[in-house]
């Protein structure tokens, strides 16, 4: 028979402590008013031209709302909060494996397994989600002793075990 392992963990991560970021919310009013201000100053200069300026704006500003994707991003933080209270996730609770750290600069997701299931994220990839990289600061590293609420490749939380 093998001895249990008695663990204590200490909490790193919960979703219902993660804000949406401060720049998401700056990013549409700010190319409201950047379009706004370049719309009414063209049509000052050259009053022939409006009709171009109106449908160049309206092309612009349609293009910021789908690239900032501000109301996607609050819907995405909501339904993985709404997962977490409600209980739609699963847990995982074992030693960290197979850790591949992302480099500090990026272009490639930090990840690991926890008794096979495997788990990737990224510092610059806007989610709700743990998304704390070691070279960013993370807990994460091979060897660790964790339990993880998630949901689809969603941490929801993370625990880590707490030093002896």
């Amino acid at each position: 028979m093998q001895p249990q392992i008695i663990t204590t963990y200490r909490t790193v991560f919960v979703i219902l402590d993660k804000t949406i970021p401060w720049q998401v919310r700056l990013v549409e009013p700010f190319f409201l008013v950047l379009g706004t201000a370049i719309a009414v100053g063209t049509i000052m200069r050259n009053r022939k031209r409006w009709l171009l300026v109106v449908v160049v704006y309206a092309v612009f500003l349609v293009m910021t709302l789908y690239i900032s994707g501000g109301a996607a991003v609050q819907d995405m933080y909501e339904r993985g909060k709404d997962a977490y209270r409600s209980g739609q996730y699963s847990i995982v609770e074992g030693t960290v494996t197979n850790f591949h750290p992302m480099p500090y600069s990026g272009h490639e997701k930090e990840s690991f397994s926890v008794n096979g299931v495997q788990f990737s994220y990224s510092d610059f990839i806007l989610v709700p989600c743990f998304n704390n990289t070691t070279s960013h600061g993370g807990p994460i590293h091979e060897g660790l002793r964790v339990r993880i609420a998630y949901a689809g490749d969603c941490i929801l939380k993370l625990e880590v075990a707490a030093s002896p």
